[in-house]
């Protein structure tokens, strides 16, 4: 899990330097790289926030249902830093 976790940040931290190729490749990833982020927002804050980072980074190629269950989800965190974020990013995403 370490390592999926270390390759999905890596992706997601430069996902717009990435030459189309690859961004194409990615889409075909999109399922292992819910997966991590499930993971990391059903975890300790630290990795809450890795989680939110990861949908930031990559919220194009992320399906949007899922994205919004994620979001709703840490929406309700008790760990003020994760929920404030995760109320931003959703209202970002319901702006026209």
């Amino acid at each position: 899990m370490e390592a999926a976790w270390t390759v999905a940040w890596v992706v997601a931290d430069n996902f717009d330097k990435l030459p189309d190729n690859v961004r194409d490749i990615l889409d075909k990833l999109q399922k292992p790289l819910q997966h991590v982020i499930e993971d990391l927002s059903n975890s300790y804050n630290y990795d809450k926030e890795g989680a939110l980072e990861l949908l930031s980074n990559t919220l194009p190629k992320l399906n949007h249902d899922f994205v919004l269950k994620i979001l709703n989800e840490l929406s309700e965190s008790k760990y003020e830093p994760v929920r404030t974020k995760a109320e931003k990013m959703l209202d970002r995403l319901k702006e026209p």
